[in-house]
């Protein structure tokens, strides 16, 4: 199992710095569009979900559960986890 105070490490980094890329992109679509359709609100919070469980699981967690998004402002939206996800940005 991974030391959590060194998650992030040679390839895993660059590979976490790939999922907020996409994370960046996804979100720029889903919410950026201007389309209030609450298919396409659901189904861009769905695609927040699953970019959240893959930052989990490159940090090496896997069992841990991604809650529920939550609208914070009308293009804001927040992540949250069971456990705390922590991380260096100095390591890199």
């Amino acid at each position: 199992m991974l030391d959590s105070q060194n998650l992030l490490t040679g390839k895993g980094k660059y590979l976490f710095g790939l999922i907020l890329l996409l994370f960046t992109a996804v979100v720029g679509v889903a919410f950026g569009m201007g389309d209030n359709d609450d298919f396409a609100i659901a189904e861009g919070e769905i695609l927040l979900r699953r970019i959240g469980h893959e930052v989990l699981l490159q940090s090496g967690d896997s069992t841990s559960r991604v809650l529920p998004v939550k609208k914070i402002a009308e293009n804001e939206y927040q992540i949250s986890f069971e456990k705390n996800l922590t991380f260096q940005p100095d390591s890199w």
